[in-house]
């Protein structure tokens, strides 16, 4: 598994998220519902509960690697490429902040 840490800059990080920051994203993913679908794109996103995002993000499959992006300390977004809960084409990455 790869754990690697990027500080973009001195208040921005970007690391490996696990099941362990479920919570956190889940409130990102809740809070962001209705933007997620105002224009049909991550429909798939905006419809995972909470126990998909937990499953998910607990164990995730060999071709799905996820990165949160923390502004402040705060989980802001993510990166990831492969399936994930909204899949994407394997063969390119897929940047998220709401």
């Amino acid at each position: 598994m790869i754990h690697a840490v990027a500080h973009v800059r001195s208040q921005t990080r970007v690391a490996r998220a696990d099941g362990a920051d479920a919570a956190e994203y889940y409130v990102v993913l809740d809070r962001n519902r209705l933007h997620l679908t105002r224009f049909g794109d991550y429909d798939a996103e905006a419809a995972q509960t909470w126990e998909t995002v937990v499953r998910y993000l607990s164990d995730p499959s060999d071709e799905t690697f996820n990165c949160g992006i923390w502004f402040n300390a705060q989980l802001v977004g993510r990166v990831a490429t492969g399936q994930g809960l909204a899949a994407v084409d394997a063969r390119h990455h897929d940047v998220k902040m709401w």
